[in-house]
């Protein structure tokens, strides 16, 4: 979302430059007398000041705009995921780790693992309380090793024992 709104808002900015820029100079030409540059300001004003509430086009209007409206507020109030996650630390600086660079190294840590295929980690909750599943093809007594391998990965990552991990593995399919 944060590229959403930048984008967003440099195209509000520009935008607004140029309707800016653009009213300045219509505002200019009417100051020294001079019909309008760019804009048909009387058709419009004749246009506007003739068109009822109760006209097809300012219902549409409207409506166009209440969802648009909703559209931007959905997405604002949408919860996202965290890019980064809160690490132990102590003293007032806070640690955190990218949740990409959790999902990759846990997910490297458990493909070195004998046995073990097709490893996939989500992490989720919140930048402060998270949590990492591993679902991945192999026998279930690979399970303590692949557990083991994830922990050792985000130890080395800064993460403490607190943080839950789901292992879930399935039987690998077999080739004929």
């Amino acid at each position: 979302m944060p590229i959403v709104n930048r984008v967003a808002s440099a195209l509000l900015g520009i935008l607004l430059i140029i309707v800016g820029l653009v009213a300045a100079a219509e505002a200019g030409t009417a100051w020294t007398g001079r019909a309008p540059l760019i804009l048909p300001l009387r058709e419009w004003y004749q246009r506007l000041t003739t068109t009822p509430l109760s006209s097809r086009v300012v219902l549409l209007a409207a409506i166009a705009t209440a969802l648009a409206g909703l559209v931007i507020l959905a997405g604002q109030l949408r919860h996202w995921r965290p890019k980064e996650l809160d690490l132990p630390s102590e003293g007032a600086v806070t640690w955190r780790v990218q949740r990409r660079t959790v999902q990759q190294q846990v997910a490297a840590a458990v493909a070195r693992v004998n046995g073990v295929g097709l490893p996939r980690v989500d992490v989720r909750g919140r930048r402060s309380a998270w949590s990492v599943s591993v679902a991945a093809d192999a026998r279930a007594d690979c399970d303590p090793e692949v557990t083991r391998a994830a922990r050792r990965a985000m130890s080395r990552l800064g993460a403490s024992d607190d943080v839950a991990l789901h292992v879930a593995l399935r039987q690998p399919r077999r080739v004929t």
